[in-house]
């Protein structure tokens, strides 16, 4: 083993605190929009998403496309990006279906490579809105507290 001064390892590469462990699904998007962005060469898209079996979808992956962008970033996979599959991608940053399809499938481009520009003004669009399980969420809680009420309507009437 070598060792190292504090200074010859920040000469190294990035170092990452614990805050820097802690990335809600917006920043992680925003990271990953702004990796896009900064990549030169168009991403390359996959095909027919919809039309595959969970499990053949959760694997899809192909070289050049925005999720290896993703996941060639340290901090992103010190996040927990485990992989560049479609799968991992709506596991890891919190994707319906629907969003990665529109993000990822060559339907909504046409074409087998695109801008990655292109392809982070999508993730950006995204990151702006609340994930499906925030909005299940908050439809929960409003139905079980109109629940609630309507109860004690009940209850006050009695």
């Amino acid at each position: 083993m070598k060792y190292r001064t504090l200074d010859e390892i920040r000469q190294s590469g990035p170092l990452y605190q614990d805050s820097d462990l802690k990335m809600s699904r917006r920043a992680r998007l925003e990271r990953w929009a702004a990796l896009l962005e900064q990549h030169p060469e168009p991403v390359s898209v996959l095909h027919e998403t919809e039309y595959q079996p969970r499990p053949v979808r959760d694997t899809m992956r192909a070289d050049g496309s925005a999720l290896a962008v993703a996941f060639q970033d340290p901090l992103l996979r010190v996040q927990g990006l485990t992989g560049d599959t479609y799968g991992e991608a709506v596991r890891f940053f919190g994707l319906s279906d629907s969003e990665a399809h529109h993000i990822l499938c060559y339907c909504h481009y046409c074409m087998t490579a695109v801008p990655a520009s292109q392809t982070a003004a999508r993730v950006r669009a995204i990151a702006g809105r609340p994930s499906i399980a925030a909005i299940r969420s908050l439809t929960w809680i409003a139905g079980t507290c109109a629940g609630l009420v309507a109860l004690g309507a009940v209850a006050l009437t009695l």
